[in-house]
């Protein structure tokens, strides 16, 4: 799997989606060329595309791995036939411009639960409109050394006292228990995303106060997110010493050479900790952070969506590609190569014994979006960063609920939420 892109759509482009042309251009004659801008290297879509051409002689796809290229193609009125990328709140602002076809009426949405559904339309332009399907679902957890656990006769934890108590257990054998990686600010993403758990809520109400809020109001970072910060503070002081100089790239060697038992990383990191060390056992499981199993829930992140920009030259075309795209066979194939869900119930949950631990969440629906993918322009994982080397909570809750209230006044002043 490959790392997920941290660089989404610029702030400084939204003035220029405002200027989007829509007219729509005529299609060739003959054999129609669709482009298919891409935030993935080519090579993970290149099978797919092969099959659909073969299915398809009348069409040839021309994928285009330059994300960056999206906003002033939009603005040029040429926008690509389609767009596969990730989702989070920074595609709101093109979604509230219209800037993407209502995909509601396709058969892949009808096989789409409501509840992955409705992770697009949260940030959408509102009256159910669909302006993305989702393709491919990625959950995180907590990856652990089976290895460790089983020679120290350790259990997952199915309760916050119980992982309380594997940590101090590792620690009292003189075992680091998590690995950190502090230098670089996303990876502690995942600490933060775990703890706060569902933010849909929140969110919402961010969204609507979030002009005038101040660090003393009901809905600020304090009020939202306050108390889960402890558990935060806590997880951060299970990591080794040097956890502030250690980066990404060090963390897979030390944790695949056995520097801790558990490594706050996503399926991504898998793949790689197995090229240092390829005779590890890994496994993943779902923080528990409360003590009703009940309760937990796994990370998921939109990895992958799909979605026709307005004025594609080719839609009908980008159509017959999409729902090629949700046939069984094609949706799995590609999930599976690269160790994540389908969000398609008629396709069975991966089989890689590594996301065994969060096979049953997913199938359940029982997962939610990070708060990190909530902060659209905000530089949140400097943020995060910070928390995770001073600990500061008042510090750390103020300057989001300072920079959100800016980022709610300039959004204000766009006409978008």
């Amino acid at each position: 799997m490959v790392l997920p892109a941290t660089g989404r759509i610029a702030a400084a482009a939204v003035s220029a989606v405002l200027l989007l042309p829509l007219a729509a251009c005529a299609s060739d004659t003959g054999q129609t060329t669709i482009t298919v801008n891409i935030n993935k290297p080519p090579a993970l879509f290149e099978d797919l595309i092969a099959q659909f051409e073969e299915e398809n002689p009348d069409v040839r796809v021309q994928l285009d791995p330059h994300e960056a290229g999206f906003i002033p193609d939009l603005v040029r009125g040429d926008p690509p036939d389609v767009r596969i990328a990730g989702w989070a709140s920074a595609e709101s602002v093109l979604a509230q411009r219209g800037v993407f076809t209502d995909l509601s009426d396709t058969e892949a949405a009808q096989r789409i639960p409501d509840t992955t559904l409705d992770l697009v339309r949260q940030w959408g332009g509102g009256g159910g409109k669909l302006d993305a399907l989702p393709f491919s679902l990625v959950s995180a957890g907590v990856i652990y050394n089976k290895e460790i656990f089983a020679e120290q006769g350790l259990e997952v934890p199915q309760t916050w006292d119980e992982f309380q108590q594997l940590c101090e257990t590792l620690t009292e054998r003189d075992i680091t228990p998590i690995y950190g990686t502090f230098r670089e600010p996303w990876t502690t993403d995942m600490v933060m995303d775990y703890v706060v758990g569902d933010f849909s809520d929140d969110f919402a109400k961010l969204r609507e106060d979030g002009p005038t809020l101040t660090p003393t109001s009901p809905s600020s970072f304090e009020g939202l997110i306050g108390g889960s910060l402890d558990k935060a503070d806590w997880i951060f002081e299970q990591t080794q010493p040097d956890a502030r100089s250690k980066n990404y790239a060090d963390g897979n060697v030390a944790f695949a050479n056995g520097a801790a038992a558990m490594y706050f990383q996503g399926p991504w990191a898998l793949s790689e900790v197995e090229a240092v060390n390829p005779d590890i056992e890994l496994g993943t499981f779902a923080l528990p952070t409360t003590n009703d199993p009940a309760d937990t829930q796994a990370r998921i992140v939109l990895d992958l969506v799909v979605s026709i920009p307005t004025g594609a030259k080719h839609e009908d075309e980008a159509r017959r590609l999409i729902e090629f795209m949700y046939e069984d066979r094609v949706n799995a194939d590609y999930n599976t190569t690269n160790a994540a869900f389908s969000p398609l119930e008629s396709v069975g949950p991966p089989t890689d014994p590594r996301l065994a631990g969060l096979v049953p969440y997913v199938e359940d629906q029982r997962f939610y979006l990070g708060m990190s993918a909530y902060f659209g322009a905000i530089p949140k994982s400097n943020y995060f960063q910070e928390f995770a080397l001073y600990r500061n909570q008042p510090a750390f809750t103020t300057s989001l609920t300072e920079e959100w209230q800016r980022e709610a006044r300039r959004n204000e002043l766009r006409g978008i939420q």
